[in-house]
């Protein structure tokens, strides 16, 4: 492996571990910080992910869709097809607990109608 490729995948795994030391700390938070804690749980589980493809140099496309990438993975590890049940229960905190769900630009299906101040919420 090349010192550049190594560097990389270091630098994904680094991403991977700071993300789970992360959701260590905002479980032990009181109250618990859960809706930022599962986003990291999310992002340690892509960046390690693309962390083992960078590894076996396979190209994957810029996405935080966990199945699409553990399909990538299969085929050198088939093992990868166990998680995918895991990734189902991730999946959905890559975006959906980024944006507050009192926000009038948030999906539809998370937005309430709680905003009314816009000091309470930005325009992203």
């Amino acid at each position: 492996m090349e010192a550049e490729q190594r560097a990389l995948v270091q630098a994904w795994w680094t991403k991977s571990c700071h993300d789970l030391a992360a959701v260590r700390l905002l479980l032990a938070a009181e109250p618990p910080a859960l809706d930022i804690a599962v986003y990291h749980s999310q992002q340690a589980a892509e960046q390690a992910i693309k962390a083992w493809l960078v590894w076996k140099e396979v190209p994957f496309p810029k996405t935080h869709d966990l199945n699409r990438l553990l399909g990538l993975c299969a085929p050198l590890e088939p093992a990868f097809e166990s998680l995918r049940p895991h990734a189902a229960f991730l999946n959905p905190f890559a975006a959906e607990f980024v944006i507050p769900a009192t926000c009038p630009n948030a999906p539809a299906k998370t937005r309430s109608r709680r905003c009314a101040s816009p000091l309470r919420c930005s325009n992203l």
